[in-house]
């Protein structure tokens, strides 16, 4: 996400949030998913590539569907569970980290981990027993479950995908699971279903033909590597929340291409769906030592509800407070 560009766009006027009130536009999330959650490097020499719907143009497309399998334990398993990293940025031991030099910045104790290996999902007293996490974490969550839900019967792995939505290729990567059935006694041939937890979505290949997969893998690699922290490159974001048909992130950006510690920016972006480019809803900047905000606070309430807004801007101030004590 950028801030050169000073571009006015405004959205039509049928839109929840209008966050194009905001002064300034940012360039797209770079690597959202695929960056800050799975650190599986780039999408150079991908092994993986398929087509969402492969059937014949002459297929029978008023044919009975194929019954999905244990469709009513996926929704089991999805129960509880919800798509937001904002509980884990909550956590006091969670804090920015930036090495100007090197152009990057790190959140710092973003994943905890059991003794085991384990990841641990977040909860939040206010909501009861939810579970939350953002793609890879859910996905990572649910494929011990899942892989012993089809047993022998199946193969299921994570696979990262672009989704038309929110995560657009190739600048971001979304995380699903891929589960592959092995050939059915009466002949049919293999099926491939997919689980996206993200988005409670489950069913067969055809049903995601907003989707581009690219790798699979047999495990994530931050949960592989139990790594806690997950550091990206400056302008890339952390994705945090998708609500009211918008993407709510958080990064670190440089100032008019300057980037030291007496210019850079702490932002959260808030980007439309199928959209690229999104805008500033909090932004601390810091521009030649001096410090200003930008702020869209009515889109802030509207998305958020004003308590849960005011808590995750002062939050982003905490961090900010931090950055600068380094």
């Amino acid at each position: 996400m950028h801030t050169d560009s000073l571009t006015e766009s405004r959205p039509e006027r049928s839109d929840p949030l209008d966050p194009w009130k905001s002064p300034r536009t940012l360039s797209s999330p770079c690597g959202l998913a695929l960056a800050a959650l799975l650190l599986v490097g780039s999408f150079a020499g991908l092994s993986f590539l398929k087509q969402a719907d492969s059937r014949p143009l002459d297929a029978d497309s008023s044919a009975p569907a194929e019954p999905v399998p244990f469709e009513r334990e996926m929704l089991h398993l999805l129960d509880g569970l919800d798509y937001s990293g904002i509980p884990a940025l909550e956590r006091e031991e969670v804090f920015v980290e930036v090495d100007f030099a090197q152009r990057k910045w790190t959140l710092r104790n973003l994943h905890r981990f059991t003794e085991d290996g384990g990841l641990i999902l977040e909860q939040d007293a206010r909501t009861g027993p939810i579970l939350y996490g953002t793609c890879g974490e859910l996905a990572a969550h649910l494929l011990p479950p899942v892989r012993r839900l089809f047993g022998d019967h199946a193969k299921v792995e994570p696979v990262t995908a672009a989704q038309s939505g929110f995560f657009l290729a190739p600048q971001a990567s979304h995380v699903v699971l891929w589960i592959t059935l092995g050939p059915a006694t009466d002949g049919r041939r293999t099926r491939d279903l997919v689980l996206d937890p993200s988005f409670r979505k489950y069913g067969p290949l055809e049903s995601f033909d907003d989707y581009l997969f690219f790798e699979r893998l047999d495990a994530l690699p931050f949960v592989k590597e139990k790594q806690r922290d997950v550091t990206l490159a400056v302008r890339c974001y952390v994705p945090l929340l998708i609500r009211q048909e918008h993407l709510l992130s958080l990064g670190v950006e440089d100032m008019s291409d300057q980037f030291d510690g007496r210019n850079f920016v702490l932002a959260l972006g808030l980007t439309r769906k199928h959209r690229y480019s999104g805008r500033y809803l909090y932004a601390l900047r810091m521009q030649d030592g001096k410090v200003d905000t930008t702020e869209n606070r009515p889109a802030g309430v509207r998305l958020l509800g004003e308590e849960a807004y005011l808590r995750l801007r002062a939050r982003v101030s905490v961090l900010f407070e931090k950055i600068l004590q380094q």
